[in-house]
């Protein structure tokens, strides 16, 4: 059970990085904690004073979880491992994140109340807005509290207190013109997070690629305010990234349009956004299948394009000297490197596909077994039904029959 316990506080890093929330762990001399807030303060103030806050954490009891609540309206949870976690872990600091994302008015509010530079407001107010949005903070704290618990030995109830923190109430020195953007160091941490999704869409890894969705989500930069307006853009945004990715993956580009237009689609014509939930994981999913499915990566330039010729003209006369000629190669070669590369023979693949058609066409469409068959290139129905009973163990009008189809 012991040899468990570090893998809980990953298991809880993981989890809260999934919203978009980041959890830092620090030793006891909490060094680091400066850009605890993802570097606001150090941006906002010439001077940033931690001294409250680390006082804050070495005062505060263990086996508890804290809410705490600054004054740009940001939250974080707080809490002590068990000493055996290590020396390196003696305080764990998630967040921070929002309940409510600041109006304008709110913004401005703000700046009154903290005497805040008028300079800084479109720092302060593109940090709020790329701070990641929990919509559930009752659920939210309960997590939290349940795997607090675990950390704990499994204990059933934690003690849960908030606290409202101004680590900044001293504080007097604003800076008085921006001189390195905050927005600077996120939009290299959304690059980074953007580019290690699109690698995994490019390998069909979907769980990688929605783990790493996390910290690309919300960072794009907000245009207009109008919030369905600004999550259309964003999934346009990725459907377009992921289209790339997915052709990056030796995906060709014809079995990617059709996917990419049906979202384009369905993104634009959105009604509300309770129409596009969950539309940028189900896009991520889709790709990452499509890659797993089509891609060419492994094999050589000459048997990706007689691949491609093969699936997208199984109507045409193919053969192998038909696909060696078209490739300006002799066919005993093609057929060699053919064998070497896909394990098969260039005839038995064309038959295969044909057949692959075919089972598709009989399961969707209501056509006759002839126009199947003349539709995947097969010109005699006879031949046809031998193939097709071959490779999938019944004759065919069993298998249109076991499927509610009678011709």
């Amino acid at each position: 059970m012991e040899k468990m316990k570090p893998n809980l506080l990953n298991l809880l890093a993981d989890t809260v990085k999934a919203y978009g929330v980041r959890m830092s762990c620090y030793g006891e001399d909490l060094s680091g904690l400066e850009a605890c807030d993802d570097g606001l303060r150090s941006r906002l103030f010439l001077r940033n004073d931690t001294r409250l806050l680390a006082e804050f954490f070495r005062s505060s009891e263990s086996g508890a979880l804290y809410i705490m609540d600054d004054p740009y309206g940001c939250r974080y949870g707080f809490f002590r491992p068990p000493e055996d976690y290590g020396a390196e872990t003696r305080y764990c600091l998630i967040g921070p994140w929002l309940e409510t994302r600041p109006e304008e008015t709110a913004v401005n509010a703000m700046l009154k109340k903290r005497k805040i530079p008028l300079a800084l407001k479109n720092e302060l107010a593109a940090y709020l807005e790329r701070a990641p949005h929990i919509s559930s903070p009752r659920s939210w704290e309960a997590a939290l509290l349940i795997f607090t618990g675990y950390l704990y030995g499994g204990r059933d109830t934690i003690p849960l207190f908030y606290h409202a923190f101004d680590q900044d109430r001293d504080a007097k020195n604003y800076s008085p013109e921006p001189q390195e953007s905050l927005s600077l160091r996120e939009i290299e941490e959304r690059y980074k997070n953007e580019n290690a999704m699109l690698e995994a869409v490019s390998e069909g890894d979907a769980k990688r690629a929605v783990f790493c969705l996390s910290g690309f989500r919300g960072k794009i930069q907000v245009r207009t305010a109008d919030k369905l307006r600004n999550t259309k853009n964003y999934l346009i945004i990725l459907n377009s990234l992921c289209r790339k990715a997915a052709e990056n993956g030796y995906v060709h580009p014809a079995h990617l349009d059709a996917v990419s237009g049906g979202f384009a689609r369905q993104i634009e014509n959105a009604p509300t956004l309770a129409y596009l939930t969950g539309q940028s994981e189900i896009m991520l999913h889709r790709y990452c299948a499509l890659v797993q499915e089509f891609s060419l990566r492994k094999y050589s330039p000459l048997i990706r394009n007689v691949i491609n010729a093969v699936d997208f003209n199984l109507r045409e006369n193919l053969s192998l000297k038909i696909l060696a000629k078209q490739c300006n190669v002799d066919p005993s070669y093609l057929s060699a490197q053919f064998k070497r590369e896909k394990n098969m023979t260039v005839t038995d693949y064309i038959h295969t596909q044909r057949l692959r058609r075919a089972a598709s066409l009989l399961r969707n469409s209501g056509c006759y077994i002839q126009d199947v068959a003349e539709q995947c290139g097969f010109l005699d129905v006879n031949y046809f039904c031998r193939l097709f009973k071959r490779q999938y163990g019944r004759p065919l009008r069993e298998f249109r029959a076991a499927l509610g189809l009678s011709r």
